[in-house]
């Protein structure tokens, strides 16, 4: 079993040409299939694109994955082409990356990876070029990035640069665990379960009757742990989940109002930040057309609202993913107590408009 961590970095300017080269990579390998110079295929978009610049400044692996992400997609659109009713939503081919952040994820394979305690050592390709005003040949062939986090236990399979808003990065951390550790979580859990069933029982009794309470408690521990039950979870706002659990009288509920309090604000800065935008953009676009010239918008000021969205929609993303978290090891730990095999989780998409 995998798992995964996230760690979000300060972009160095080597982290940032490496981002650089797989978003140009990614539009070159978009632009051939889109004319149909090139198949769908990874291994004939790696032999035509074999003396591409881009390609030559990242590992042959990670070019490859790059590849698989832009001929899946054209695969995906060209089966909704075929069968349309297998999918919900239209799909659409892949688009080309934005010209002032045209940035990629970035994967690095484990003979690519060096590990120091806490510091995580990646390795350029020994065929990387430089482009002008870049640094000397040197200072590339190493990036160091300390996490502050013991990783010389875990056994890493891969290392991926995800940036995020064309300004935030990401450092994914995908890694197994080890045997011994997955049997003693396992064993903990079962005690954990134990100890939940033992102690729901608020019978007291005296004297001989002990042993008899005793042994009816034993059977109902094994009657609940043999019971496959069904968990259904309805989503919806206030309430973020209600869950009910077969065979259990009580409900739970899952308060949404902190993570909607949280939120809302943020998306109505946002909204106002954005119609700004839009009325600096529109007043130069008139001034264009009223003078005949072509009159570019206020650098500063756009860039600095463009700046202050981004912030905030990764904020947003942030909060999402926290909430999200804690629920998911709530519902967890309520699957557990009662022994859930089965969780069955209610479209709030498509029941929202429907009539009750």
């Amino acid at each position: 079993m995998h798992r995964c961590l996230k760690i979000a970095i300060k972009p160095s300017r080597e982290i940032r040409w490496l981002c650089f080269n797989a978003g140009k990579l990614f539009n070159c390998a978009n632009y051939l299939i889109k004319t149909g110079s090139a198949k769908p295929n990874i291994y004939d978009l790696y032999n035509k694109l074999s003396s591409n610049f881009f390609k030559l400044n990242l590992h042959s692996q990670t070019t490859l994955k790059i590849f698989s992400h832009v001929v899946r997609g054209w695969l995906n659109f060209f089966d909704y082409l075929k069968n349309p009713h297998k999918y919900p939503h239209p799909v659409k081919p892949p688009k080309f990356k934005n010209k002032k952040n045209c940035f990629h994820i970035v994967s690095f394979p484990r003979k690519n990876v060096k590990i120091d305690g806490s510091t995580i050592i990646l390795c350029y390709p020994k065929s990387h070029k430089i482009g002008k005003g870049r640094r000397k040949k040197s200072d590339l062939n190493f990036i160091t990035i300390n996490t502050n986090l013991d990783l010389s236990q875990l056994h890493i399979s891969e290392v991926n640069i995800v940036p995020k808003y064309g300004k935030f990065f990401e450092l994914q951390i995908i890694y197994k665990k080890k045997k011994k550790e997955r049997k003693r979580e396992e064993g903990k859990e079962k005690k954990g379960i134990n100890a939940i069933i033992t102690n729901h029982s608020n019978d007291v009794s005296f004297g001989n009757n002990n042993n008899n309470n005793k042994n009816e408690e034993g059977e109902r521990n094994l009657v609940c742990r043999k019971k496959i039950r069904k968990m259904a979870l309805d989503p919806g706002v206030s309430n973020f989940f209600s869950v009910v659990i077969e065979g259990v009288k009580k409900g739970f509920l899952i308060d949404g109002k902190i993570w909607k309090s949280l939120t809302t604000f943020r998306l109505k800065t946002i909204s106002k930040l954005k119609s700004r935008l839009d009325n600096i953009l529109n007043k130069a676009k008139k001034m264009a057309q009223e003078s005949l010239i072509l009159l570019p918008a206020p650098y500063f000021l756009v860039h600095r609202l463009e700046q202050k969205i981004a912030n905030l929609w990764y904020k947003v993303a942030k909060v999402n993913e926290d909430f999200a978290h804690k629920v998911a090891k709530y519902i967890l730990a309520l699957a557990l107590k009662y022994n859930v095999k089965e969780i069955v989780i209610g479209d709030g998409f498509r029941n929202k408009n429907k009539p009750s």
